[in-house]
């Protein structure tokens, strides 16, 4: 009995999140629809065409990512369509004010069998490598624009930094053992799973976040008309305020903190006010992107059930 109110409990948590979230991001995209109208219209067919496929190789990379991550901790697989859901809630929790109901909704959504800990964990590492993937990209393209080094010649190492991050922010963990409770460590596993086969997810989490950068670029260079240089100065100053916004937690996707970050970082390129309603357009997009992402998950579902039902 208590199992399956526990069961209803979770399914309602996780539907209760979804359409919540769902509503809260067409809404604010149905406010702003002449200025996203505005934004395609000069970026042309080529540009929007280029647009949809860098978000549409972004979408992939992540589900891949996140599928093979369970995999790695859980030693259970994911269904496509399940690891596209699990990346819907994630998307969309970010909408409602807290910050953790996409979590919350993403461990509901965890088949019984695959124990908790470790989706934290996986969860956990995740976060870690899309966090430290953005911040390392976008410094180097910061530091290739600002000093005219080839840094970006270090782009192919990014994956193995951030692995290298994680094994030294497990050590670390490990070592506090005596100040943390004892179950924290023995959740966190992370020896368990050997660095080399932490690089794979790693490396679709790079392409995420290039094919992420790499929109913003296309966005500037094709829509606002700067030079190729510029408009990946302007994607990599975009990257590393899209990392502060993530730092600050308290405030739901980092609203007003990302676009605050980067029209400090990209006046001098693209003046105030016009880096302002750049900053804006993007997060408008990017909430498109969280959209599809929700109806691209519904209909991976209702093929594998059709599926499914075809089978019997």
């Amino acid at each position: 009995m208590t199992s399956d109110r526990l069961r209803r409990t979770r399914k309602l948590l996780v539907a209760g999140v979804f359409w919540l979230a769902l509503i809260a991001c067409a809404a604010l995209l149905q406010r702003h629809f002449s200025e996203i109208s505005g934004l395609f219209a000069r970026l042309g067919v080529q540009g929007v065409c280029l647009v949809t496929a860098l978000l549409a190789l972004s979408w992939w990379a992540l589900v891949t990512a996140w599928s093979r991550i369970v995999l790695l901790y859980s030693g259970e697989p994911l269904s496509l369509s399940r690891s596209a859901r699990h990346l819907s809630l994630l998307l969309l929790g970010k909408y409602l004010p807290g910050g953790i109901w996409g979590f919350a909704a993403r461990l509901a959504d965890t088949p019984e069998r695959q124990r908790m800990s470790a989706l934290v964990v996986a969860g956990a590492f995740e976060q870690w490598i899309g966090l430290s993937t953005l911040a390392v990209m976008g410094s180097l393209g910061w530091l290739h624009a600002s000093t005219g080094y080839p840094v970006l010649l270090l782009l192919p190492a990014v994956p193995y930094m951030a692995v290298a991050g994680w094994r030294l922010l497990a050590a670390a963990t490990l070592r506090m053992r005596r100040l943390v409770p004892r179950r924290i460590p023995a959740a966190s596993g992370n020896a368990s799973v050997h660095s080399s086969r932490l690089i794979g997810p790693a490396i679709l989490t790079a392409i995420h976040q290039g094919a992420q950068l790499g929109m913003v670029a296309a966005l500037s260079g094709m829509g606002l008309g700067l030079s190729w240089g510029d408009a990946w100065l302007v994607s990599s100053l975009y990257g590393l305020a899209t990392t502060v916004g993530i730092l600050v937690v308290v405030v739901p996707g980092g609203i007003v903190v990302r676009e605050g970050v980067f029209v400090a970082l990209a006046a001098d390129v693209l003046g105030g006010d016009q880096a302002l309603a750049f900053a804006a357009l993007v997060r408008l997009l990017l909430a498109g992107f969280d959209l599809w992402s929700a109806f691209a998950a519904g209909a991976l579902r209702w093929a594998e059930e059709r599926t499914s039902l075809s089978e019997r």
